[in-house]
């Protein structure tokens, strides 16, 4: 999944904060199956290198939201979608998860479950 130069565009202003946030919604849909398979680890690290953000630090992430523990996804992208804080980078973060969760080459159900909670709390749902 290679970021549209669209994508790229919209997150080009965006603060590490922002971008974090970002990959965040991306890993909850990605991961909502109980596994990040490696083409949805590609996206992540595609985003962060079109982006301009490290590569470890992403990977840094991603290990610190694996080892978590349970947390309420509703309630935390509605915190993300406040740091995000402009419809365009909620759109973006929503259309990057999107792509990320079907990278794999499909989309299952608690994927879509999670990508339309995910939808819902950054007001950008269908």
């Amino acid at each position: 999944m290679q970021p549209s130069p669209e994508v790229v565009a919209a997150l080009v202003g965006a603060s590490p904060e922002q971008l974090n946030a970002v990959l965040e919604v991306m890993f909850f849909v990605a991961s909502a199956d109980g596994r990040v398979e490696a083409d949805e680890l590609r996206g992540f690290l595609r985003v962060a290198k079109a982006t301009g953000a490290s590569p470890s630090a992403v990977s840094a992430s991603i290990t610190q939201w694996r080892s978590r523990g349970s947390v309420d996804v509703a309630e935390r992208v509605a915190q993300l979608s406040d740091v995000l804080g402009t419809d365009e980078l909620r759109r973006t973060a929503f259309q990057l998860a999107t792509r990320t969760a079907a990278s794999d080459g499909h989309l299952d159900g608690a994927e879509a479950q999670v990508l339309e909670l995910v939808g819902d709390a950054l007001g950008v749902g269908g």
